[in-house]
């Protein structure tokens, strides 16, 4: 075989696991920017009764949809930010980023929906390399290095997530105490890291995620892929032990913390999420009830998420947050 033919092969296997301001919030004029395609992912609107608001927030212009029920006297409220799904190598498979706003597309606007009746503020945001922040050089940095990438688009989204954190916590509507975070998949990742490495997240949902980023690569076996990433390269060793919830998960307990997911996901093994929390355990010993660990019996191995584990997160979200107006 041609040498030339590597990194192609490569290429080919990571998109198989990367597809399965101060105190004021500006608006974002309508448009997409991007060219985006509006037939998946069309501009969302409010339901009848509700708030929906497009803003760029903070210093890092974080794009977002936010989402609060209108009537709510709840105030300061709890502040939920939402992390979609997916990677940066995803940039190669479509011509344009699909995940604009993706929690309000049919198929999942009942999680903001669910935590806006319960009275809290709903802060869905676009991941650093998709939706309105899309930028053409993150395709070229998918293509150079996927792997690398994906882990550093990660990093750079959770570090989003705590700008809006900066912007929440100085709000006089927003209880900075009852600052929570929640995706899935490449969201739940992000989830994670941003419960990890910020001691302002007073709690997470991560669907269908774990940390271990190489270990979880390996399980699936791409090992081939973590040894050449490694190879002579220190610095991206040194980005994984700063960036991922498994080098810091004794900065997690007693904050609550659930992991909700699939018993067989084929791009998220469950023994990851299995050992992670067995991990966690002694440090929970006297606070049991703070940490779950959800696996869900589907009919054949999938990485989709089904409404009831949905809906189970957003019960977590709104049991936890709420308790501690108590």
């Amino acid at each position: 075989m041609k040498r030339g033919w590597y990194p192609w092969i490569a290429l080919v296997a990571v998109l198989g696991f990367a597809t399965a301001g101060l105190l004021t919030i500006d608006p974002i004029p309508a448009k997409h920017t991007y060219n985006l395609q509006a037939v998946f992912y069309p501009e969302p609107s409010a339901h009848q009764g509700y708030q929906l608001t497009k803003v760029r927030i903070g210093e890092r212009n974080v794009s977002a949809y936010v989402l609060t029920k209108e009537g709510s006297e709840r105030s300061p409220r709890p502040a939920v930010i939402l992390s979609h799904g997916g990677g940066i190598t995803d940039l190669l498979e479509y011509k344009h980023p699909q995940y604009k706003g993706e929690f309000f597309i049919s198929r999942f606007e009942h999680v903001p929906y669910r935590l806006a009746d319960a009275g809290f503020l709903v802060v869905a945001i676009d991941n650093w390399w998709a939706g309105e922040r899309y930028k053409p050089e993150y395709a070229e940095m998918a293509q150079a290095e996927p792997l690398r990438s994906i882990f550093r688009a990660w990093v750079q989204t959770r570090i989003d997530v705590s700008s809006v954190i900066d912007v929440l916590e100085k709000r006089d509507d927003v209880d900075p105490n009852r600052i929570a975070v929640a995706g899935w998949s490449g969201g739940g990742i992000v989830s994670l890291m941003s419960m990890a490495l910020d001691e302002r997240v007073a709690t997470i949902v991560a669907w269908k995620a774990a940390p271990d980023f190489m270990t979880k690569i390996s399980a699936r076996g791409q090992g081939m892929l973590v040894s050449n990433a490694f190879k002579n390269d220190q610095d991206f060793i040194q980005e994984l032990k700063e960036g991922d919830a498994i080098y810091h998960y004794e900065n997690i307990p007693p904050r609550p913390l659930a992991i909700i997911g699939n018993y067989e996901d084929p791009a998220m093994p469950r023994i990851l999420a299995e050992q992670f929390v067995e991990l966690l355990k002694p440090s929970y010993a006297e606070h049991p009830d703070r940490l779950r660990l959800s696996l869900y019996k589907t009919p054949k191995p999938t990485h989709d998420l089904t409404r009831e584990s949905l809906v189970e997160g957003c019960d977590w979200l709104i049991d936890v947050l709420s308790a501690a107006d108590d």
